[in-house]
């Protein structure tokens, strides 16, 4: 038996082993800062401050995966606008 104990927890867990280039990870980075800030920016003029701070970190969340786990299930584009809209709609909802 050759693999080790961490080599099985990850085939398992359906953990794939690939490295990133760096300049790969400095792209993920720099899309994640601008669509943060973006966001802030049009959030803010939109619904103020402190709706713009609500906002920012559920949107932050999903700039995030978006930008650091492309190919992952859950930066599909059905996973994240379905998620944002189901939540908004629950959001709405409860706030009426």
């Amino acid at each position: 038996m050759s693999e080790t104990f961490s080599q099985r927890w990850r085939a398992l867990l359906g953990i794939e082993g690939g490295v990133a280039s760096h300049r790969k990870k400095v792209v993920s980075a720099a899309g994640g800062v601008a669509a943060i800030f973006g966001i802030l920016v049009v959030s803010h003029a939109f619904v103020g401050d402190a709706g713009a701070r609500l906002i920012v970190a559920s949107m932050g969340a999903s700039a995030v995966l978006l930008f650091a786990v492309p190919h992952g299930p859950l930066s599909q584009p059905w996973a994240l606008i379905g998620g944002h809209l189901v939540s908004g709609v629950i959001g709405v909802s409860c706030a009426r």
